[in-house]
């Protein structure tokens, strides 16, 4: 089921499918570069060291991109075991700008509404028992959710929605 999982307001993207496996295979081919490059760094060129560094540098990135996600993914198993499918809708509360490195992204927060049990529920994009910052809870991939209606599961043990990926 966690393959269908598109977004967690909490978290954001979850990564699965072909883009998990493009990170997983970039993090083993900045390794394979990192030790070819260290090896004839150390026998022929110290030149190439700074290569090398930078060959580490990509390796870790893409590693904590995997450690993220999978921790990620095991909550939101765990949020599934209770979930119940509904349909929401959602309003772009405020748009800001991100930074990927050097690139900056449009990034939108939103606000989820939904009917639980005879009841409407609001949610926000981002971490709700604290702000670590001040971009908690926007992401460019939820601007395609606003002004319509899409299909989450919702854990009403842990009080979390996750979107599911629309089939159009």
């Amino acid at each position: 089921m966690i393959k269908k999982i598109s977004i967690t307001l909490e978290f954001g993207r979850i990564y699965t499918g072909l883009l998990l496996i493009f990170f997983y295979m970039m993090f083993f081919l900045s390794v394979l570069a990192s030790c070819l490059i260290f090896i004839i760094a150390l026998t022929e060129d110290s030149r190439l060291f700074l290569v090398f560094l930078l060959c580490c540098i990509i390796a870790i990135c893409f590693a904590v991109v995997i450690i993220i996600n999978h921790k990620n993914c095991l909550r939101v198993k765990e949020w599934l075991n209770d979930a119940v499918k509904l349909k929401a809708y959602a309003k772009k509360l405020d748009e800001s700008k991100v930074y990927s490195g050097i690139i900056p992204l449009k990034a939108t927060k939103i606000i989820v509404t939904f009917i639980y049990n005879g009841q409407h529920v609001s949610k926000m994009s981002g971490k709700q028992d604290k702000a670590i910052s001040r971009f908690n809870g926007y992401s460019p991939a939820l601007e395609k959710y606003v002004d319509r209606e899409f299909d989450i599961m919702y854990s009403p043990k842990y009080d979390q929605v996750m979107i599911l990926k629309s089939n159009n």
